[in-house]
């Protein structure tokens, strides 16, 4: 389940990536937000039966989704696209490597939730990913760093080391 889902968020990243240059921000957001709602539906009714449902309508419930779902999710996710729009894949990329990471300090910091073995091992070896990435953005940016054309009459007081009176 965990390989699929992973799986998925890769896809839907890159799809994301390329459908944001065609169609406006609000619509995508609207269409992504329904299928997955739709598909998260069908399945909570397939594992869980519809009994799940039960307090759909307590005014507990919903009070804190109308939170939940204006801050975090509304919020998150505008910032995200608007995000995706304006970097690279590069960055997307890092970005997206935090998520499980974040997700296992947010259990541990909200929740009390000691991290399991398979956790360290998973969120060191991402860790250990993410600095070789940068170690290998930073050598190829000082590699490619390109240099200014010098024009032949300071190419010549270079060599000499004569800069006038």
């Amino acid at each position: 389940m965990a390989a699929s889902g992973a799986i998925a968020l890769a896809i839907s990243t890159i799809i994301s990536k390329v459908t944001l240059k065609q169609i406006p921000l609000g619509l995508f957001s609207i269409i992504r937000t329904t299928l997955g709602t739709v598909v998260f539906f069908i399945v909570v009714l397939i594992l869980y039966t519809p009994t799940h449902f039960i307090d759909v309508f307590a005014p507990f419930l919903w009070q804190w989704m109308l939170v939940y779902g204006a801050i975090i999710v509304v919020g998150g996710q505008l910032c995200w696209f608007t995000g995706l729009k304006t970097t690279g894949a590069a960055d997307v990329s890092l970005a997206s490597s935090f998520s499980p990471i974040a997700g296992i300090l947010a259990a541990y910091l909200i929740l009390s939730e000691t991290p399991t073995t398979a956790q360290y091992i998973g969120g060191s070896i991402i860790l250990i990913g993410i600095v070789l990435n940068q170690i290998g953005v930073f050598r190829k940016q000082t590699q490619a760093a390109p240099q200014p054309p010098v024009s032949p009459a300071k190419e010549m007081d270079l060599e000499v080391g004569f800069k006038g009176i």
